[in-house]
């Protein structure tokens, strides 16, 4: 059976896209482990404000891509695309505890970003 071209890019796509989440939750759950709250907006490298940069390109694709009728009949990539949003949620929210000194709020969002690497 030949697969279909478009799913094949589909399918390319949101691998892609998981990727590049991945890896912004790995620098968010890297820093904390080489950092933790006290040092991470002063030391990690990237910093939180650029690894929101680089989530901010992505999360309109994810959006656009969840959205699409190829995608809203495969529970497999809709999942994925539905992590990919929560991770970035959850970075999102990583940056927002660092900016307010919430310790409690950054533990409760690395744990969730630590379940999700990969």
């Amino acid at each position: 059976m030949v697969k279909d071209p478009v799913d094949a890019q589909l399918s390319k796509l949101v691998h892609e896209l998981w990727s590049r989440i991945i890896e912004s939750i790995n620098h968010v759950v890297e820093a904390d482990s080489s950092f933790g709250f006290e040092k991470f907006v002063a030391l990690a490298n990237p910093s939180i404000g650029q690894i929101i940069a680089a989530i901010q390109l992505v999360e309109p694709i994810v959006s656009v891509v969840l959205n699409s009728s190829q995608i809203q009949d495969d529970p497999t990539r809709t999942m994925q695309l539905l992590n990919c949003q929560q991770a970035i949620h959850l970075i999102r929210r990583t940056h927002v505890s660092l900016k307010n000194g919430d310790e409690a709020e950054y533990q409760d969002c690395i744990r969730k970003l630590r379940s999700q690497k990969q």
